[in-house]
């Protein structure tokens, strides 16, 4: 399943709470069920969040098993509307803000993850072109051009990286690589500027990568 269809489930638990809280805004239990249309689309929110927790990929729930998700999928089960009510105070509160808290999670992953794979492919373009010998100062100009912009690309990419994810990679010297726009990029500095973003930085990232690759399904 995909990031952005695991993030409308997430989204679709949010928004069916606050149908829910809506339908019951400002009521009593015996007024609430006095009102026939309203039973019936409260039992509706329920069913499209037991759907939407049954459809979630299952790594995500292993990932959070503080999250009763077994319990609150089984809800569609529930005929007792009492029992629904008197859970408001869960699932109105408890449960919206744990969600929540899992998108935010997942779109800053995604960010992250979107900065990786930029990273990435502009890495193997860059480290291909350092593997090339070219034959004369035409051919060699032609490619710092190219290599100017993936290098830009990758300063472009690498300040939209979370503070938190460099602060884990202490060894790096992001802020050269960041300032690489800023600086007059000299023959030289340019090609031992790329060599040290293949060797020392892009097979970093391409091994938190592979390493951590289920966090881009998962959250």
């Amino acid at each position: 399943m995909s990031q952005t269809e695991t993030l409308q489930l997430l989204g679709d638990i949010v928004a069916a709470n606050s149908l829910i809280k809506k339908l019951v805004q400002g009521l009593n239990y015996n007024e609430f069920v006095s009102q026939t249309k309203k039973v019936e689309d409260f039992k509706e929110a329920f069913l499209a969040m037991s759907i939407a927790i049954k459809t979630l990929p299952e790594n995500l729930k292993k990932a959070n098993p503080d999250i009763i998700w077994d319990e609150i999928a089984q809800i569609d089960k529930q005929t007792d509307i009492c029992y629904l009510w008197r859970s408001l105070d869960f699932f109105l509160y408890e449960l919206v803000q744990r969600v929540e808290k899992l998108i935010a999670q997942k779109e800053q992953n995604t960010e992250l993850f979107e900065c990786l794979e930029s990273l990435i492919i502009n890495m193997q373009e860059i480290d291909f072109m350092l593997q090339e010998s070219y034959s004369s100062p035409n051919a060699k100009l032609e490619a710092e051009t190219k290599l100017e912009v993936l290098m830009l690309n990758v300063a472009q990419s690498i300040k939209k990286l979370p503070h938190e994810f460099k602060e884990k990679c202490i060894d790096v010297a992001w802020e050269g690589i960041e300032g690489f726009d800023k600086q007059k990029s000299t023959s030289l500095f340019l090609w031992e500027s790329a060599r040290y973003f293949v060797n020392h930085v892009g097979i970093k990232l391409k091994r938190f990568q592979v390493k951590n690759n289920h966090l881009g399904v998962m959250y």
